[in-house]
């Protein structure tokens, strides 16, 4: 989990302001569970605002650096002005999270998409189910990374958990790391409120737990079902944690082996609540106790 929660408090459900998510960023990174934050997430055409917040709201000296992950818009040339046009001493554009639209044409898009922007900040692309098997040779030539959606405000953005099982092998047997967004604020498997909202409706959600899980399966070679499984597990104890490795039922990972499918599969996931995946990872890690 080191790192793992990439902060999204920008983006529905939470949808707060600027100056409300850098506040909690900066808690966050000042915070006993800092170990887990990963990347500030934001739009690419808000960094002037973004720049301002952070002026007025951070930081103090030897502060940890920022690293932020930029959504591209579809003014491509609006976003790189935006990028060349930052400076930070204390944040960091360290990533970009791009979407390629059209099955037919997403080899070539991302091809033209991934060679515009600057190369070394890491990228990730998005892409739709039938779009994925043409652009992942492509991410593998440019070292770029791909990205699914797990979740949304509705019922019906969740994916099943076949799509994200395809997804984790597809990218595996590619050779290419990724990271999920949405949808993976509790870390097990199970029937969550889809908003913030009193009497908002509720919909079976992925957990955390179980996508990393999945992932280390499939860097491990392991079969279809057995991803399934994984990903369908909404018992704590089918998960169970020592100082140096991870399991899940008989499957055992040791701490090597979790770093390098944390370089080389699952990186992070999106989240737009960080106290959420800490206090449920705790009580999860709790019930096994």
């Amino acid at each position: 989990m080191s790192h793992a929660v990439d902060y999204a408090g920008l983006f529905p459900p939470a949808a707060l302001s600027m100056q409300e998510a850098v506040r909690n960023y900066a808690q966050y990174a000042r915070g006993a569970d800092a170990w887990m934050l990963g990347r500030f997430i934001l739009p690419a055409t808000r960094l002037p605002e973004f720049a301002t917040a952070l002026e007025a709201n951070c930081c103090a000296e030897r502060e940890r650096p920022w690293m932020l992950s930029l959504l591209a818009s579809a003014d491509r040339e609006a976003d790189i002005a935006a990028m060349q046009n930052f400076t930070s001493g204390l944040a960091f554009l360290d990533a970009l999270e791009l979407r390629a639209d059209s099955a037919q044409q997403a080899a070539q898009q991302v091809e033209d998409t991934l060679s515009a922007y600057p190369t070394q900040i890491t990228r990730f692309v998005e892409c739709s189910a039938e779009a994925l098997p043409h652009i992942l040779p492509v991410l593998h030539k440019h070292k770029a990374h791909a990205k699914i959606r797990t979740g949304g405000v509705t019922a019906e953005a969740i994916p099943g958990i076949e799509a994200v099982a395809d997804f984790l092998l597809a990218c595996a047997q590619a050779g290419v790391a990724c990271k999920a967004t949405a949808g993976l604020h509790h870390a097990l498997r199970g029937e969550y409120p889809l908003t913030y909202e009193p009497g908002a409706p509720t919909a079976v959600m992925h957990g955390f737990l179980n996508v990393l899980a999945a992932s280390l399966l499939a860097q491990a070679q392991a079969s279809r079902e057995e991803l399934l499984m994984a990903l369908a597990s909404t018992s704590a104890a089918e998960f169970t944690w020592t100082p140096a490795t991870f399991r899940w039922r008989e499957h055992r990972f040791t701490h090597s082996q979790i770093e390098a499918a944390r370089q080389h599969g699952l990186i992070s996931f999106g989240s737009c609540s960080f106290t959420e995946p800490v206090e449920t990872l705790a009580q999860a890690m709790k019930e096994t106790a």
